[in-house]
Parts: structure tokens; C-alpha cells; sequence
């Protein structure tokens, strides 16, 4: 648990010039828990578990790496165009992984195979490529940081500034976040999350006031008692367990914490399924 905790201060101690506390990563709803894994573990408020770095390099290595091969499976950019722009950039075009994906690349077109096989052959090998690369960069960053992670002083991410890292996020960003396909579908993203958001917060909300206090209880509106009743009773069972606590046990902090559950566990898919359902109740 510890090690999963990739910011370990709450939200009166979130602080953006810290890199490890920019966000919050619990909520106060959690507190209890929080405070029995730092007695367990004798960890203090902004300290990080030393396993956590490398869980965070793994997060940073994977998305960077997945991001650019998505692209480059739906065709936005093509490996021939990742290879010319790492070549051409100061940061990598000395990299190993940019040298071994060039021979690699003249060994398949001296195979002469088809144009779509050869292009998902390199694909297959930048992938295997960067992330090779990257699990060794940030190896070597754990093991030259060792005492200070080990002592819990050290602040600075393992990729941080990682060359690789940055440009194959910055391929991303370029190619793939801003492409029109991609936009279209964040724009579509955005009206259901905040339609969904209304409609939820609206079912949510909707008691007599006489019941107001207890979250469970039965909706005014037909509309109401169906949107509600799409909550998950994990996450309704969580909202109505805090009851019992002071801050957390308050009516806004529940209803706000369900909310926000509900919306955060959504996968974009079922997010926009789900609002096309709920709209059409309009």
C-alpha cells in the first residue's frame, strides 16, 4: 500500500513546486488508512516508500513508449517518421535505441516484405526498442539515487528529464493528442463527463428533506432513481460507511466523494455509452 502511494501527502499539503506532492494522493475519507500504513511502515507525511520510484518509472516508461505505438498502429505517424524525427532530434539522435532500430529497419527492408508487414515489424521493434532502453536508464537512476532513495530524501522522479522519455511524450503530444481524430473524441469526452457529472450530482442530490442526511435513500424523481441506481453499490457502500466520521462524515463530503468515484471509475468507452443512454431521458 505504501508503495502505491505515488504522492504521499493529502490535499492541505499538496504543494506544486514539489514534484512528489503536486497532486494530492489520497483523500481525507482515507486518513485512517494512511495513518495505520505509515505506522506500519514508520513512513512520514511526504515521504515516499522507495519501491514507489520505480513503480513511477514504470508508469512514465510504459505511457511514453504506448502512446507513440498507438499512433503508430492507427497510422497517424509511421516508424519510418518516429525514427527520422529521434534522429534529427540533439537530445536522442545518439541514442543506442535509435542506432539499433536504424539496423534493424535496413534489415527489413532488405527482406522485402510487404509494405503493411514490414511497417508492423518496426513498429514491433521501437517498441521493444525504447522500453529495452528505458528499463536500463532507469535502472541505472535507481541505483546511482540508491542512498537517497533508500533514506527517503531523494525528490526527483527517475525519467525526469530522461531524453528518450521526453521526446517519445513529445511525439505523442504532437502526433497523437493533436490529431483531429483525437480531439473529436476528447470533445465528445468532455460533454459526456460534464452532461454525466450534472445528471449524477442531480441523482444524487435529489432527497426529501426529512432524508436528506442519509445518502441511500429513495430519489424524488423517476429520472432520478434510475440515473442513481447506475451507481456502483462499492462505491455507495464507501459513501455510506463515512457517516460515522466527523469531516468525512459530513453530507456534502459524502456526496461529493460518490461522485467523484463514480465518474473517476468509468473507462471512456462506458463513458460515453452511458451518457447517450442518459440523454435520451431528456
Amino acid at each position: 500500500m505504501a508503495a502505491a502511494i505515488k504522492y504521499p501527502v493529502g490535499a492541505p499539503n499538496q504543494d506544486d513546486s514539489i514534484l512528489t506532492s503536486k497532486k494530492y494522493g489520497y483523500f481525507q475519507s482515507e486518513k485512517e488508512l494512511i495513518d495505520w500504513v505509515r505506522k506500519e511502515t514508520g513512513l512520514k507525511e511526504g515521504q515516499r516508500h522507495p519501491l514507489t520510484w520505480i513503480m513511477e518509472a514504470c508508469d512514465d516508461i510504459a505511457y511514453s513508449v504506448l502512446d507513440v505505438d498507438d499512433a503508430m498502429k492507427k497510422g497517424v505517424i509511421s516508424p519510418d517518421d518516429v525514427i527520422a524525427i529521434l534522429s534529427t532530434d540533439s537530445r536522442t539522435k545518439k541514442h543506442l535505441a535509435v542506432k539499433r532500430a536504424h539496423d534493424a529497419f535496413r534489415k527489413v527492408v532488405r527482406a522485402n516484405r510487404r509494405p503493411e508487414i514490414a511497417r508492423d515489424i518496426k513498429i514491433g521493434y521501437l517498441r521493444a526498442f525504447f522500453v529495452d532502453a528505458l528499463i536500463e536508464e532507469a535502472s541505472t537512476a535507481f541505483v546511482i539515487n540508491g542512498d537517497a532513495i533508500t533514506n527517503l530524501s531523494h525528490k526527483i522522479p527517475l525519467m525526469e528529464n530522461n531524453p528518450l522519455c521526453d521526446t517519445l511524450k513529445e511525439i505523442a503530444k504532437q502526433y497523437a493528442f493533436g490529431h483531429p481524430a483525437v480531439l473529436k473524441m476528447e470533445t465528445i469526452g468532455a460533454e459526456a463527463l460534464d452532461g454525466l457529472m450534472t445528471a449524477f450530482w442531480d441523482a444524487i442530490h435529489d432527497r426529501k428533506e426529512d432524508d436528506f442526511q442519509k445518502i441511500d435513500k429513495k430519489r424524488r424523481s423517476a429520472k432520478n432513481k434510475f440515473v442513481f441506481a447506475l451507481i456502483s453499490q462499492n462505491y455507495l457502500d464507501n459513501a455510506i460507511s463515512c457517516e460515522s466520521h466527523n469531516f468525512v462524515g459530513s453530507i456534502r463530503y459524502r456526496e461529493l466523494r460518490l461522485l467523484t468515484d463514480m465518474l473517476s471509475g468509468m473507462t471512456d468507452t462506458f463513458t460515453i455509452k452511458l451518457w447517450n443512454e442518459v440523454k435520451s431521458l431528456a
